[in-house]
């Protein structure tokens, strides 16, 4: 599962850097993925949940898996979320609960592209686009705010 992971963020990451995107790659620890460019960046760190839900707020948009041990606060939270792969709550529980689902029930903008990794043309158009509304609903609220 593991070198799978990496395969798809790999893809993911990929496309993103493409288009210019900076990715910030975080975690406990870092899933590496070896890939060079002035764009990317890894950290492994030691941040409490609020310091790490600080860098999640300021990011345009924020791609996890949702078996993350955080998903569950992360998806509490106002952030915008690009999933990438199914939630543990739907794939294990004996009453599957999505967190996805409910977040998109009270308005919450994500992006699900569990169904297009194999779409490349769909998948970095679905990809760009989001990251593009996210940054532009972004710019607008910052210039609202000054």
């Amino acid at each position: 599962m593991f070198s799978c992971k990496i395969q798809v963020l790999n893809k993911i990451v990929s496309i993103l850097l493409r288009h210019g995107i900076v990715v910030l790659n975080i975690g406990v620890p870092v899933l590496p993925l070896e890939i060079s460019s002035s764009n990317y960046y890894e950290l492994s760190h030691n941040l409490n949940f609020e310091e790490e839900l600080f860098l999640c707020e300021e990011a345009t948009a924020n791609l996890m898996t949702a078996e993350a041990g955080l998903f569950v606060a992360f998806a509490a939270s106002d952030i915008n979320i690009i999933q990438y792969d199914e939630e543990w709550s739907v794939k294990h529980c004996v009453f599957p609960v999505s967190l996805m689902d409910a977040r998109r029930d009270i308005g919450m903008n994500d992006l699900n592209i569990i169904d297009d990794y194999n779409d490349n043309v769909r998948l970095e158009k679905k990809l760009v686009d989001y990251i593009d509304v996210c940054f532009e609903k972004r710019e607008a609220s910052l210039e609202k705010e000054s």
